[in-house]
């Protein structure tokens, strides 16, 4: 192969090793592992938080969008996925997807509403039983169990094999069945209002009838077939469904629990603080045998020893060196000098007047991870040509993050009501709080508008204190939304950051974090009124319920009329509000929903299930090109390898996932293609493809 020429890298070089920047899109376990860094010095707590997650436990493990849950939760799975787990049987099931499933049937108009509810709770039943189903056919695959997939299919779908053509290629029918399996049910389906399986599932009769086994009924065929004597079932994203969903899986999950004497079932499940509704199925859980989880404590306690500034940059420095290593020898630094290995945070974020901007970016990305590689990816994209990040670019993407976020709430026609209330709880929060200090505690029940701020990570429980024999939550505000409000300028920051002011990970004597109450926040008292005020108009509502069934059991029609009058003028008196009994409940609907409208707002969601949707059509395309002529791995090798800018180690990646030297030359020139397929392959060979495809 020709030597490659090397040019002076810009931050449109740097975009391909950052632009995947959510574990719940990274499917394999290679890129898990390219995405699971840490830096030497904490491997003791890494290690304590995935023996929590691989333990004979059931978890609720909470945490904001985009601190590390599918992160961690994806790598116990791949662990627990070896060999020689061979008793341990884990399913990572996404519910993510069940929620636009949901979607989907919501919009439906061959639907009426009576019948959306139903077919919503009976899609989810359907989907948990599907995603065991291909949890299993990945065991069998991952374990290289080839030799027990007859067996396993016949002991539960009762296949009768003799009476069908046996499997010729069980590899690859496994590799193709576990792909068309994550995308079970097809959208133009769903919105008419039918729950079959997609048409290229195989055994698809009898896998429908699978459908409406009980789960132990499900596992009992496992266990006797495979000897499983330990299930592990991962639930990611449980805070996505819908509200009547989560009820109704918190239902299910518990009722499985009743484990036989042969196998046990322990589950582990993700909910988002902010967006997690059972509160009151949360005590039956823990009775249950569940044990709380909060991961921005984990990540807490996992920083605090020694200095935590030094650790968690690091920790950020070892994920953007392991994300960058494939820039290595590829490209030329600002100066024109080979871009070493190791070197390629200090020459990206060192500008041409030797001012390092990494420590800004760590700071404003906090806990989270997916922050920080989003700030990265932003910046790349409104700066392409520019040739290394500076304070400058760290603070624009700051303010955009604050703005953003802020206006998730106040953009959003149902939340629109919440606005001033965030306006008056941040604005009086930062001129409450010490000068440069982001930690406080919240003595007092929080209203509905400090578990939305949770979501957004505009404030993040880390920790607890003490006080009067209580644990008292204790807060992180985000810096951006405290920057923003304080209107500091760059020069500010830059100072403030250099004298070490702005102490986003040192928390300092935790007894003087200030505690606030309701008393001490104009904008969390307004918020809790219009909580009070909802429950009082829906005890109103459900006094209107009663009279009309009185009315349906005999009373006097005047008397129930008039009841149902003074009710009205009440609300009217109190709320200065008329009301019709359809008026209220749409106002109450909407009080009901408010958790489904901060998903809406989140903008991420829609990111993400494009982009899952472009993996699973590339993939599907790669096999379908693979299966016209059957892979010829040594002659596609031969091919692919006479390309330009073609190198070894993409070579072996194009190969493992049966790419075709025809089918790169059909996806030249689509970028939805190209990045579907860049998503499949490990950061550092993304930047060869690119080329590849470019030339």
């Amino acid at each position: 192969m020709p030597k490659e020429k090397l040019e002076i890298v810009t931050l449109n070089d740097v975009l391909q090793y950052f632009a995947e920047n959510n574990a719940a899109t990274i499917g394999s376990q290679d890129l898990i592992q390219d995405t699971f860094i840490f830096a030497p010095g904490n491997e003791d707590k890494i290690q304590e938080i995935l023996d929590k997650m691989w333990s004979p436990t059931n978890l609720l493990i909470w945490g904001t969008r985009g601190v590390g849950k599918t992160l961690f939760l994806k790598k116990t799975y791949y662990d627990l996925l070896d060999e020689k787990n061979k008793h341990v049987m884990p399913i990572f099931i996404d519910l993510n997807k069940v929620y636009h499933f949901a979607d989907s049937l919501a919009n439906s108009s061959f639907l009426s509403e009576k019948e959306r509810g139903p077919l919503q709770n009976e899609l989810l039943e359907y989907y948990i039983r599907v995603m065991i189903y291909r949890g299993f056919l990945e065991c069998l695959r991952n374990r290289n169990l080839d030799n027990k997939l007859l067996d396993f299919l016949k002991t539960l779908l009762g296949i009768d094999f003799s009476k069908k053509q046996k499997i010729s290629e069980i590899r690859g029918f496994l590799e193709k069945e576990i792909i068309y399996l994550g995308a079970p049910f097809s959208a133009q389906d769903l919105i008419a209002g039918k729950l079959t399986l997609a048409p290229n599932i195989s055994y698809r009769e009898e896998i429908q009838k699978l459908l409406t086994n009980p789960y132990s009924e499900i596992f009992d065929k496992i266990y006797r077939a495979l000897g499983t004597r330990t299930f592990i079932i991962i639930l990611d994203e449980f805070s996505m469904l819908p509200a009547r969903l989560q009820d109704a899986m918190m239902g299910n999950v518990i009722q499985s629990l009743e484990s036989k004497r042969e196998y046990t079932v322990y589950y582990k499940i993700a909910v988002m603080s902010g967006r997690y509704l059972i509160d009151t199925q949360t005590k039956d859980m823990y009775q249950h045998g569940f044990l709380p989880m909060r991961f921005e404590r984990e990540y807490f306690d996992i920083f605090k020893g020694a200095d935590p500034e030094t650790s968690i940059d690091k920790y950020y420095e070892a994920l953007c060196l392991n994300r960058l290593r494939g820039m290595a020898g590829h490209f030329l630094n600002e100066k024109g000098s080979s871009m070493e290995d190791g070197m390629q945070v200090e020459n990206l974020f060192t500008d041409s007047n030797g001012t390092n901007c990494f420590k800004m970016l760590v700071n404003f990305a906090g806990y989270n991870f997916r922050r920080f590689l989003t700030f990265i990816a932003n910046i790349c994209k409104e700066k392409p040509e520019a040739h290394c990040f500076t304070e400058e670019m760290i603070l624009q993407q700051s303010n955009s993050h604050y703005i953003e976020m802020i206006g998730k709430i106040k953009e959003n026609p149902e939340l629109q009501q919440y606005a001033q209330c965030v306006d008056s709880f941040l604005t009086e929060l930062v001129e409450l709080l010490p000068q440069d200090t982001l930690y406080f505690a919240l003595s007092d029940d929080q209203p509905f508008i400090i578990r939305a701020l949770e979501y957004f990570s505009i404030i993040t429980q880390v920790t607890d204190k003490v006080k009067e024999n209580r644990k008292i939550p204790v807060y992180l505000l985000d810096l951006s939304t405290y920057v923003a409000s304080k209107k500091y300028g760059l020069k500010d920051v830059h100072e403030k950051f250099a004298k070490g002011q702005l102490a986003i990970f040192r928390i300092g004597n935790i007894d003087k974090v200030p505690v606030f109450n309701t008393d001490d926040l104009k904008g969390i008292q307004l918020a809790t009124k219009m909580d009070e005020k909802y429950q009082e108009l829906a005890r109103y509502y459900q006094d209107i319920l009663d009279l009309e069934s009185d009315l349906t059991a005999g009373e006097d029609k005047t008397y129930v009329s008039k009841s149902i009058d003074r009710i009205f003028r009440k609300i009217e008196q109190k709320f200065k509000e008329k009301h019709t009994k359809d008026s209220l409940e749409n106002k109450l609907k909407s009080f009901e929903s408010r958790f489904e409208n901060v998903l809406k707002a989140d903008k991420f969601l829609k990111n993400d299930l494009k982009k899952e949707d472009q993996i699973q059509k590339t993939l599907q395309a790669t096999l379908g090109a693979a299966a016209i002529k059957g892979y010829d791995q040594d002659k596609e090798m031969a091919k692919l390898s006479k390309r330009a800018n073609m190198d070894n180690r993409l070579l072996e990646e194009l190969v493992k996932i049966k790419v075709t030297d025809d089918f790169l030359a059909s996806i030249k020139g689509n970028q939805t293609k190209i990045d579907g397929l860049a998503n499949l392959l490990p950061t550092e060979v993304r930047s060869s493809l690119i080329k590849i495809l470019s030339t």
